[in-house]
């Protein structure tokens, strides 16, 4: 029988990447090491700057395979409407996190300047006090 009930439920996977700084590229393989014979998938993530500047450019690739016979065919189908669903979610991820950080970054400023802006007015008041104080002294 192909499908036994105590199959796990989990499939091992490794990633590696490789990083090039001189190109300012990074690209991730990955590939599942159980279940190969049934289904071998492989997916490669490369990115780097795009042409213009401010943007990254990210392109994935994916191959589904199965040396199942008979079911081969199938098995491929069905492993790349599951990649292709995955890659789907991974993206709105990435581009979540990656529209969050300019956010962040937004809301880190302001509240730097928040920040400045509170130091200013303790100092001011802190002067004002001193000010004060030695004008009191100077009275008496």
């Amino acid at each position: 029988m192909v499908f036994t009930s105590n199959m796990k439920k989990m499939v091992h996977i490794v990633e590696e990447s490789i990083v090039d700084p001189n190109q300012q590229r990074m690209t991730v393989y990955t590939w599942n090491t159980s279940y190969v014979n049934m289904m071998d998938v492989q997916e490669r993530l490369t990115i780097l700057p795009a042409l213009e500047t401010t943007c990254t450019e990210v392109k994935r690739e994916g191959w589904v395979d199965s040396s199942f016979t008979g079911f081969r065919r199938v098995l491929r189908q069905f492993g790349i409407n599951r990649w292709r669903s995955n890659a789907k979610k991974s993206f709105l991820g990435f581009q979540g996190i990656m529209t969050g950080v300019e956010l962040n970054n937004k809301h880190i400023k302001e509240r730097a300047f928040d920040s400045i802006k509170e130091a200013k007015d303790k100092a001011k008041l802190k002067a004002i006090n001193i000010a004060s104080m030695t004008h009191i002294a100077k009275d008496m």
